[in-house]
């Protein structure tokens, strides 16, 4: 069982992270894990624009 986080408050920043899946949770991220993991994925799509699209899910090669 996953512990209640305290409520949000206004203004606060997050970073909320929602899974594809419906049986997992959203993440959130606050404070230092949020510039953390803002930085994380930023330095993923810098790589990802310089990667193919994989054929299951590129659209141009059909």
């Amino acid at each position: 069982m996953t512990e209640a986080r305290p409520p949000m408050e206004k203004g606060q920043r997050l970073l909320i992270v929602v899974p594809e899946r419906t049986d997992q949770e959203a993440s959130t991220f606050e404070g230092a894990r949020l510039t953390q993991y803002r930085s994380t994925i930023t330095k993923a799509l810098d790589k990802a624009e310089r990667e193919t699209c994989p054929s299951p899910w590129n659209r141009t090669g059909q």
